[in-house]
């Protein structure tokens, strides 16, 4: 083989541990990357989806009333995508997603193809998809409680190193806030 490319066969072994050394990368699969995502985005994406994808989106939204004033989204396309369709349905008696479509910004398309096409299982009836929707809702709600209490239990903390009486009070009015919410829910 050395003699076929012109080279020495101590170059050909030098270049053959380059490349056992060197890290190779493994390729994406059919060229698409793998993006990792945290729970509540796959859970906010997936919500938003059953909410698009269903052909009475105005049924299912009124199970949100209560999750949408508090919960702060992970992505907030999303949450301006559902703005968006609650202002349609509240318009509309009717919904048609290619209706909605034309009347969202160009910012919103990718999200709502994303969600739009998501493949998500058809609900045999309205009543087992708001089932669907309380069931996630309630997960991400509780995720929200939880992290808010988590950061807030570290504020405390941190403001009782450095001495701040007076945040430390607001901070703890804030914490039985969430915990009572936690006890509703849960």
């Amino acid at each position: 083989m050395a003699q076929v490319l012109s080279t020495s066969p101590d170059a050909i072994e030098r270049e053959i541990e380059k490349l056992k050394k060197s890290q190779v990368l493994p390729r994406p699969v059919n060229g698409m990357i793998k993006i990792e995502k945290k729970r509540e985005e796959i859970l906010e994406e997936y919500l938003v989806a059953v909410l698009l994808q269903n052909e009475e989106p105005q049924r299912l939204l009124e199970t949100l009333d209560i999750f949408l004033k508090e919960y702060k989204w992970h992505l907030p396309v999303l949450e301006k995508l559902v703005e968006r369709l609650l202002v349609y349905c509240k318009a509309h008696a009717v919904f048609s997603g290619k209706e909605f479509v034309t009347g969202l910004p160009q910012e919103l398309l990718p999200a709502f193809d994303s969600c739009f096409l998501l493949p998500i299982p058809k609900f045999e009836s309205i009543k087992i998809a708001q089932e669907e929707v309380v069931k996630v809702t309630k997960e991400l709600y509780e995720r929200y409680i939880k992290m808010q209490i988590k950061e807030i239990g570290e504020n405390i903390k941190q403001n009782e190193k450095d001495g701040a009486i007076d945040s430390i009070s607001i901070l703890e009015d804030k914490l039985t806030h969430f915990v009572s919410l936690l006890g509703k829910k849960s």
